[in-house]
């Protein structure tokens, strides 16, 4: 299951982030790239996640096409995978944006009528990527995209770096950890509602397929 992949994951960063490592103090290496790991996980798990749900119900497919959504196939990839591999939705969840909040949160509600931001959780994901993708593409040196998104001042915009440090990024990982779990949570919900409504009975397999998707711990 995606959340408990992430769960894992997560607490690999955590114990890296807490190490102690012989490096000058003002240098915040450790908790910057487990950042951008965390962003990284956390952007599998959205798009695993969302995977899931349709290989565990491909009748959902109807529900993202009604909405404009590409849930089209190409034959070679089922030639690849095998004529019966489980993992159709897999191969159309690929095809879709889950790097930012506002997609993430369409995508879901598209899928399963829910939203895993909030609208201050919004606001907080996109903080936490504009501090990500500035460490990835720009080694952590402010640039005026940055500037303009943080609302910092620009009078020392590229020479200025941002740091982050170990209590920054224990809390980035909460927040992150409680959005998976809240949308593991309520995905399960909408899954098993969807299917009632559809009289939709699923196989042995699939029965222990969707129970385990609330294992996040």
């Amino acid at each position: 299951p995606a959340g408990a992949i992430f769960s894992m994951n997560i607490v690999g960063l955590r114990e890296l982030v807490k190490k102690r490592f012989k490096l000058r103090a003002h240098f915040s290496v450790q908790s910057e790239v487990c950042l951008i790991g965390v962003g990284a996980y956390f952007e599998a798990f959205c798009g695993d996640h969302f995977a899931s749900i349709l290989n565990l119900c491909p009748q959902l497919l109807v529900r993202l096409k009604e909405k404009g959504r590409d849930v089209t196939l190409d034959a070679t990839d089922l030639l690849n995978l095998g004529l019966q591999s489980p993992h159709f939705g897999s191969i159309v969840a690929e095809r879709y944006d889950f790097e930012t909040p506002q997609s993430i949160n369409s995508l879901y509600q598209h899928l399963l009528q829910i939203t895993p931001f909030s609208t201050q959780e919004r606001k907080r994901y996109e903080q936490i990527l504009n501090d990500r993708n500035l460490l990835v593409h720009h080694g952590d040196i402010s640039t005026m995209k940055y500037t303009k998104q943080s609302r910092s001042a620009g009078d020392r915009v590229h020479y200025d770096s941002i740091r982050v440090s170990k209590p920054a990024f224990l809390e980035i990982a909460a927040f992150l950890e409680g959005i998976v779990h809240k949308t593991v949570k309520a995905s399960h919900t909408k899954l098993i509602e969807f299917m009632e409504q559809q009289e939709i009975t699923p196989s042995e397999a699939h029965a222990k397929g969707i129970h385990a998707l609330l294992w996040v711990d």
